[in-house]
């Protein structure tokens, strides 16, 4: 059959042969192959940015490993050291019993590395400062992310107290472990 075939319908015939096997070459090899190697690259440069990340965080290990050692003689200072939800409560507890401000409500929110308690209470002024004071024994332990304090009516002293605090466990016996 190819015999019969004239000398133009051939080189046409060849032709047509081989760019079926450079699409099938570039198909079937040539684009799952791109794709890999973008996916790869785009790996490489991911990974290249968590070894500058590391290499930034030794390059402050001196600083903090400093600083680390600055906080040591705070652990001894403390008063009281808090190492869990229930400890944190009970100080709490203990501060609002002392001060005379009425907790309502408390949310505690166990995290990895601290724990959040978001608390609710009733007070007037100087309650509240004798609470914040009887949290002062938790020196450094503790921080107030926020605390919004409204007054509850017109006429009279009484505040709403709206809080968030936050227990960290890097400061914990250890190095953050329990």
């Amino acid at each position: 059959m190819i015999n019969k075939l004239s000398r133009r319908e051939r080189i046409l015939l060849i032709i047509l042969a081989v760019v079926a096997v450079i699409a099938l070459y570039y198909y079937v090899l040539y684009l799952p192959m791109a794709n890999k190697i973008a996916a790869l690259e785009d790996e490489k440069i991911y990974k290249e940015n968590q070894v500058n990340q590391y290499l930034i965080t030794l390059g402050r290990m001196p600083a903090l490993q400093a600083r680390y050692e600055e906080l040591k003689p705070l652990r001894k200072q403390l008063v009281t050291m808090v190492t869990s939800v229930d400890g944190l409560l009970q100080v709490l507890e203990n501060a609002s019993a002392r001060s005379g401000v009425k907790i309502t409500s408390f949310i505690p929110d166990d995290r990895n590395d601290y724990i959040q308690v978001n608390m609710i209470a009733d007070g007037t002024y100087e309650e509240l400062v004798l609470f914040l004071d009887g949290m002062n024994k938790l020196k450094g332990q503790v921080e107030f992310k926020k605390i919004i304090v409204a007054r509850k009516n017109q006429g009279d002293d009484s505040l709403d107290i709206n809080g968030t605090i936050i227990l960290h466990k890097d400061l914990f016996h250890g190095g953050g472990q329990r």
